[in-house]
């Protein structure tokens, strides 16, 4: 890698670490190889979008997981995808759009934030209010760690989802979806917070809301609406 390319690696929000050696594999036999074979701390990394440090270095061998990310199999009776973990979730949307199914966890960034990076923090999204974590919607996981290759089920996923890659090297989910919803938008707005937090806790009571997203004053204004503390919400 260059050295600019390096240095993406090594900082992040959080601070600075030290990157050993990156590797971007292409396979599960490449991960198990560089397990096995690394004497280093390994970390692994999706979109390094993380505000948590998780991907932030240590003297690390970071592997990076961004060409893998194939649509392996796709059951639309079953209502399950297979993919490998750095698909993002508009990668796993298109494909599922096709059968009229969607994954409905909205992260901030669905093009670019990998389900292998939402599955390690357990990601909630925007839509929490409605479908809470991703690790609901998990069938089976595929991981990577100091005991070789292994399939994790249902019962077990509580040891990988969470814990930010560090028991484990998450390479194929197998992800439930639900058929594709039609979604409206409203939006409130006012100069009273107070008003638009008595509102909120009414809407959330709503089965049809899936979202509740607010701005304040100074980033409605920032973004181009009034300036006014501004609702919206995803039916």
């Amino acid at each position: 890698k260059t050295q600019k390319n390096k240095q993406i690696y090594e900082a992040n929000i959080l601070g600075e670490g030290k990157v050993s050696l990156i590797v971007v594999p292409e396979s599960v036999e490449e991960i198990s190889n560089i397990v096995r074979i690394a004497d280093e701390d390994i970390t692994p990394r999706g979109a390094g979008t993380s505000f948590t440090g998780a991907c932030l270095p240590n003297n690390s061998v970071i592997i990076d997981m961004s060409k893998m990310r194939k649509i392996i199999e796709i059951d639309p009776t079953r209502k399950t995808i297979l993919v490998e973990t750095g698909a993002t979730v508009n990668d796993i949307n298109n494909e599922l759009s096709r059968y009229n199914l969607e994954l409905p966890i909205l992260p901030i960034f669905p093009g670019i934030q990998t389900i292998g990076g939402l599955i390690a923090l357990n990601t909630s999204g925007l839509r929490s209010i409605k479908y809470r974590g991703i690790k609901n919607w998990i069938d089976t996981l595929e991981v990577v760690n100091g005991q070789g290759l292994k399939t994790v089920l249902r019962a077990d996923i509580g040891d990988f989802v969470g814990l930010e890659g560090t028991t484990g090297i998450i390479t194929k989910v197998k992800i439930r979806a639900t058929i594709k919803q039609k979604r409206t938008f409203s939006i409130l707005k006012s100069l009273s917070l107070k008003d638009l937090i008595t509102a909120s806790k009414k809407i959330k009571l709503d089965q049809e809301v899936s979202m509740v997203f607010f701005m304040s004053k100074e980033l409605s204004e920032l973004s181009g609406l009034e300036k006014k503390y501004h609702l919206f919400i995803e039916y």
